[in-house]
Order: C-alpha cells, then structure tokens, then sequence
C-alpha cells in the first residue's frame, strides 16, 4: 500500500490514499467510507478526519468512523450516538432533521410548516405557478413558457398564434426545418 519504500517500510508520508503511515512506518487502511484520515498513536488506530467521510457519511465523534446519514441527506453530524442530517441531497430540503422531497418538477423548495414542502425554483422546461408555489410543465416541445403560452421553442418547432409550439413543416412554408414566429412573414 505504498507509494514508495525503503527496505521493508513505507517512507514518510507515501501511503496510498485512503491510507495512513502509522508510527511502525506501515500504511494503514482508513476507516470505512473515509478518504482522509491520521493515526493516533496512543489508541494505535486510523481515525477519520472531521472532512475525510465520503458523501452521504457523517463522522462518529466516539470512535472517528464514518457512518451513513438518513435517507436523502448529504451530510450529517453525529449527536448522541444518532447521525442528525445537516443538509439534504438535490430536490430534497431539510424539514426538521428529515429530508423531504421538493413536489415534482421542483428544483428547489422549501418547507413551510402547515403547507409541506412548496416551490422557489422550477425545473427547466417547466414554470412557477405563484397561486399555490407548484411547477407546471410546459407544453410539448416547448422549452421556456409562463402560465399561458410557450415562450420559446425546441429547435425544428416555433411557437404558433395559439401560443404551443407546431413542427415548422407545418407551418407557412412547407419542408422548413428552421423557423422562429410562426405567424411572421
């Protein structure tokens, strides 16, 4: 496990990584699901360092092992012997100690007690309904909108009088496969 060596011994500081050159100058794994970690030479083991765990791992305060997080939480701190979330994956926001997942097609959300989980940032593709913090998605091939009309098209398509987006064959000029405002001349 290391990188370089002298006669038997791994030289100072040549430990492969997620390994640590303990005090007898051998390379020592690192705890489970740790990346960075020293070695304590009283309690002659590899402790992880407070950054060292993989994503989604928390490090024990005990024992310095890494040990995973609730569900949907990216990082968590260990309280009382119980990993307590810090912070939640994409699309899912902290609620209590819970990650909760934003409603659908919700980038971002936030939780707001006695209404659960509601929008701040929608998706691409989709928009903002203000009424009630929801995404709507757009209409098809569409790839910007507001609540009543597409306002920008996929590639192929322009959006039409009607405000939805029609393939540009189908439109003033016949075998087009580029356009912009359906109804302009």
């Amino acid at each position: 496990y290391c990188k370089s060596n002298g006669p038997g011994k791994c030289d100072s500081g040549k430990c492969q990584d997620e390994y640590v050159l303990t005090d007898a100058n051998i390379c020592l794994s690192c705890p489970d699901f740790c990346d960075d970690c020293t070695y304590n030479i009283d309690l002659k083991r590899a402790e992880c360092k407070d950054s060292g765990c993989y994503h989604g791992y928390g490090l024990t305060e005990s024992d310095k092992i890494c040990k995973e997080c609730p569900n949907y939480c990216a990082a968590c701190e260990d309280v009382g012997s119980v990993m307590v979330c810090l912070g939640c994956e994409e699309t899912y926001v902290l609620n209590g100690e819970d990650c909760g997942r934003c409603p659908t097609n919700c980038q971002e959300c936030d939780y707001v007690p006695g209404k659960g989980m509601i929008c701040s940032t929608c998706l691409p593709s989709t928009v903002l309904i203000e009424s009630d913090r929801t995404c709507q998605a757009c209409t098809a091939n569409c790839l910007d909108c507001d609540a009543t009309k597409c306002l920008k098209c996929e590639a192929g398509f322009a959006v039409d009088s009607s405000g939805t987006c029609t393939v540009c064959s189908k439109l003033k000029y016949n075998y087009c496969t580029s356009c912009t405002d359906a109804d302009a001349d």
